[in-house]
């Protein structure tokens, strides 16, 4: 196998992780709650900015990895879309220095606050606790962001992948681009001992197959909301949308 390229690997995950029915849902819930800007904290490769942005919503975008930003501005000029985007982490959203009337954070990215790419030492004293507090500071940068009566939109890890136990294995099916088939499968395991989900990527493009190693904190839907809560929210809804092959919402106001 040879190492797969995250950006790359990204953009093609979108089209298996959301179905087309995903941002019409997320476009009209915003309009019906008279959001008018948007941050998106995780922007990634462009989704769902650059939908937002095409729909005629003001969006400013974040991201906290170089690579990613890197694309995400090609994607954007791929749609003739002019879209202020900045290279910052969810510690320094003060930055921005100013507010939104929705703050949005799609693909379950929160959960690698502490851990993105592996290089965190797991071993360390204290380091659940340290993760835990890093992610609801996180947060807090997100509630501090947001107009008064606005919301925030973030998702994380299905109920449903949590109740498979300690592995589960999702084929993603295949889809067609440039002439190639591809196909993807994630191989997912839970170590609930030390709170470590490992997500296996296999993306097989024609005969060659390409890997990817996901490495993150395993959160509890309760931890999360008693985080939102702790920073300043006072209502949560889960929403466990067929829209999102892997996730489950939670819209905070």
């Amino acid at each position: 196998m040879l190492q797969d390229d995250l950006p790359y690997l990204w953009n093609v995950s979108l089209r298996f992780l959301f179905t087309p029915e995903h941002i019409f849902s997320l476009i009209d819930f915003l309009r019906k709650n008279n959001v008018k800007t948007v941050l998106d904290c995780a922007c990634r490769v462009g989704y769902p900015s650059i939908q937002l942005a095409k729909a005629g919503l003001t969006v400013v975008s974040t991201d906290g990895n170089s690579k990613m930003l890197e694309n995400f501005r090609q994607n954007a000029r791929n749609e003739n879309l002019a879209i202020k985007n900045y290279l910052l982490d969810w510690s320094n959203l003060r930055k921005l220095e100013k507010t939104f009337d929705a703050v949005i954070c799609i693909g379950n990215w929160l959960i690698y606050a502490d851990s993105w790419g592996g290089a965190i030492d797991w071993r360390a004293a204290d380091i659940l606790k340290n993760i835990e507090e890093n992610i609801e500071f996180c947060l807090k940068q997100m509630y501090d962001r947001i107009n008064k009566g606005g919301l925030l939109y973030i998702d994380i890890t299905s109920q449903d992948e949590y109740n498979r136990g300690n592995y589960a294995e999702k084929k993603y099916g295949e889809l067609v681009k440039d002439s190639k088939t591809i196909k993807l499968v994630w191989k997912i395991t839970h170590d609930w001992k030390n709170r470590i989900r490992v997500v296996h990527s296999e993306r097989t493009e024609g005969d060659v197959v390409y890997e990817y190693n996901y490495y993150s904190y395993l959160l509890l839907h309760s931890e999360l909301t008693n985080m939102l809560k702790a920073v300043g929210f006072t209502r949560i809804e889960k929403i466990a949308a067929s829209e999102m092959n892997n996730y489950d919402g939670f819209m905070c106001y």
